[in-house]
């Protein structure tokens, strides 16, 4: 079918055009694409037919344009992919179909000027398995301990200093690890002391640290 000089000249365009104003027009794609139109073509903001159509639900589109040879992780301008578009809109009918065709996602890259700009993310404690780790099991029950002994229903950072700190195998291990809010284990040399309060010290010193 003869589309016309006028909208051949632009077909690049319109393809893109035609999704964004035309609510996914599959049959004008099609004609577009058969007048020798660029399935890849990249607008001005690097763009694809893909880009857009992962954003707009137009499944069957995107279908079309990935069986058309459309790329399946071209990136605009601001490094966003169509997978990534269709994640950020969750339309997760284009996230599954982009991915049966090796769409890959994005990792972004972490630019931080200081600590506190890291982002938190929620851990879902059934994903964490301590099974094998002796270590970590270790950590927590001599820091519940040091909250017990503290009178304390909930481990603090404190807790956690005393359990390493008073323990061989952990004081080793943990040697240049700094617990922030953990404090400091209070040590005071006998020899500064009074005598009579020279075997008091020496006791404290062997007697568990609290907090």
């Amino acid at each position: 079918m003869d589309v016309g000089p006028s909208r051949a000249a632009s077909a690049p365009v319109a393809v893109i055009e035609d999704l964004q104003h035309r609510e996914g027009d599959l049959e004008g794609i099609k004609e577009l694409l058969d007048s020798g139109t660029d399935v890849n073509f990249k607008d001005i903001d690097n763009r694809t037919a893909l880009h857009v159509a992962a954003c707009q639900w137009y499944i069957d589109v995107v279908q079309f344009l990935l069986q058309n040879g459309a790329k399946v992780d071209p990136k605009d301008r601001w490094g966003s992919t169509p997978l990534a578009d269709s994640i950020h809109y969750n339309n997760h009918d284009v996230i599954k179909l982009l991915e049966r065709h090796g769409a890959q996602p994005l990792v972004a890259p972490m630019h931080v000027k200081n600590a506190r700009e890291v982002p938190e993310y929620e851990i879902d404690p059934k994903e964490l398995d301590f099974t094998n780790s002796k270590a970590i099991t270790k950590v927590l029950e001599l820091a519940g301990n040091a909250a017990k002994d503290n009178k304390r229903t909930m481990i603090i950072p404190r807790h956690v200093l005393l359990a390493v700190r008073n323990d061989e195998e952990l004081g080793k291990l943990l040697a240049g690890v700094t617990i922030a809010h953990g404090g400091v284990i209070p040590n005071t040399n006998p020899v500064l002391l009074p005598k009579k309060y020279e075997r008091a010290a020496k006791e404290v010193a062997k007697s568990p640290i609290k907090a």
